[in-house]
């Protein structure tokens, strides 16, 4: 994996939701304000709010989910999502 990309895990305790190795940018509802992500961010864990999350692939496309409360994880460009529910806006 190159350090221009971020694999990104999102799962509930159903099953997992995303499982994405060529995003560029993760943006999550944190406790204390909306958290950016990007390649070679520093090492983070956070409590997120429901709310929105926005994914970017490397491709340009876009994904938006509504995101139940839950937690995050950045380490080594990887972002784990653990949250309570979360629905793809674009999704039936």
């Amino acid at each position: 994996m190159t350090d221009k990309v971020l694999t990104v895990d999102i799962v509930t305790p159903e099953k997992a939701i995303v499982s994405e190795e060529k995003a560029t940018l993760v943006s999550a509802p944190a406790t204390l304000g909306r958290v950016g992500i990007l390649p070679g961010h520093m090492p983070l864990v956070s409590t997120l709010e429901k709310g929105e999350l926005h994914l970017v692939e490397q491709n340009g496309k876009e994904i938006h989910m509504q995101i139940g409360p839950g937690f995050i994880q950045v380490r080594d460009n990887q972002v784990i999502v653990l949250v309570e529910e979360a629905k793809r806006q674009d999704a039936p």
